[in-house]
């Protein structure tokens, strides 16, 4: 098998039997080679021995083995009827096999006259328009019409679950009307939703917030710093109470109560019980409508191993309701929270809880003890006392701030 040859094998166009009319002859060849081939060549037309049309011939690429068409440049019209000879001639670059480039002369039969002129059509453009006999359809045709076309309305194919449906995540510029947004986080909203000049303008306001929205009030001295200062809370509908006890509303809301233990300064170690908080409660407030917390805040100063141990005394009209004895357990600076909590139940019952929280994790007691009292429902006195029984010297308990908040639905 040669590398690069190419044969003429038949001639394709006219048919040996063709009527007159105007032809584009064409060869078939066929590659030969092992590599691509494109073949060329010459296509010449005798009638009666004299020469009267002769083009040349290209093929595209063709395939090892293939066959393909090489057809002619110009178009053949036979003069008249009768008998023609062609003769055929193709070729690759760097062809190996010459006997094969000659196409055997093809003797081929124009029959009949010459085609007769087409006939004038009379004027009907009016059957191919709209509403016409033979209206055409552009649907599947190419390109462009001469004038802009008016689309049927298909609103509804670019609508939510049309067939060809809308997506504007890609449009720029807004829309004519408002969109409802879709379910989102807050991820998808801008994180820097105020200034800081608008948020020290909002610290520094009186009365900031309302009743029903008021937070936790504490100190802002020693350890432990406290949270909306006293002139930033909204006034409210209270009842009942002066500045040194507890205010009784509709709102859950903090109020300072006497803080002795502070006045008194630190307690030290067998010093005796000292009293951190003190809060009148009349007979109506222990109702099972009514719930008291009271909070202080205090710091544990532990010089030494295993660390102060310190008893803590819920009373109720100076008897023990609770008592809560906890320790240290390494040399440390504590800040802490102790915690008493009232709740009225059905008839003379309450349930008293003492307990005592880091700071840091308020939801987390270290210690605690919870107990149902039954008692005379009377005008009472609550208090805290705290004394450190054992531990080293230099061992202190600090308080800092003593609040109390109740929850009250007046008749």
């Amino acid at each position: 098998m040669a590398d690069y040859d190419v044969g003429a094998v038949a001639l394709v166009v006219p048919a040996k039997s063709s009527p007159r009319s105007t032809y584009r002859p064409a060869v078939s060849v066929r590659n030969n080679g092992i590599h691509d081939a494109l073949a060329s060549g010459y296509l010449r037309v005798y009638a009666a021995g004299l020469l009267t049309f002769e083009t040349e011939l290209y093929s595209g690429t063709i395939t090892p083995g293939a066959t393909g068409l090489a057809q002619a440049t110009d178009y053949w019209t036979p003069e008249s009827a009768g008998f023609y000879v062609i003769h055929a001639y193709l070729s690759t670059p760097l062809d190996q096999v010459e006997s094969n480039n000659m196409l055997q002369p093809v003797t081929i039969e124009i029959t009949g006259a010459a085609p007769p002129t087409p006939p004038v059509v009379t004027a009907h453009a009016a059957q191919h328009e709209e509403g016409g006999t033979d209206e055409v359809s552009i649907d599947g045709l190419q390109g462009r019409t001469a004038d802009p076309q008016t689309p049927l309305a298909h609103a509804a194919q670019h609508q939510a679950g049309g067939s060809d449906a809308l997506n504007v995540g890609s449009l720029q510029g807004v829309l004519a009307q408002d969109q409802p947004a879709q379910v989102h986080s807050n991820t998808r909203h801008n994180p820097v939703m105020c200034t800081k000049a608008e948020i020290v303008a909002h610290q520094g306001s009186n009365a900031v917030h309302t009743v029903a929205t008021n937070l936790a009030n504490r100190e802002t001295t020693g350890p432990l710093t406290g949270l909306v200062p006293s002139a930033q809370l909204a006034s409210g509908s209270e009842i009942g109470g002066t500045d040194d006890t507890l205010f009784l509303a509709r709102y859950r809301t903090w109020k300072k109560i006497p803080n002795l233990g502070a006045n008194a300064g630190p307690i030290l170690v067998n010093p005796g019980p000292k009293t951190l908080l003190f809060l009148p409660v009349p007979a109506i407030w222990l109702s099972t409508e009514t719930q008291i917390l009271i909070e202080s805040a205090v710091a544990i100063n532990a010089h030494g191993a295993p660390g102060p141990t310190v008893s803590l005394s819920l009373l109720l009209n100076n008897l023990t309701l609770l008592p809560l004895d906890f320790s240290t357990p390494l040399t440390a600076l504590i800040p802490a929270k102790i915690r008493a909590s009232i709740i009225g139940g059905a008839g003379n019952t309450i349930y008293a809880t003492l307990e005592i929280l880091a700071e840091g994790n308020p939801a987390v007691a270290l210690f605690s003890f919870s107990q149902e009292f039954n008692i005379n429902l009377i005008d009472t006195d609550i208090s805290i006392t705290a004394e450190i029984v054992s531990g080293n010297p230099g061992d202190s308990l600090q308080q800092y701030s003593a609040f109390a908040r109740a929850l009250h639905q007046p008749a």
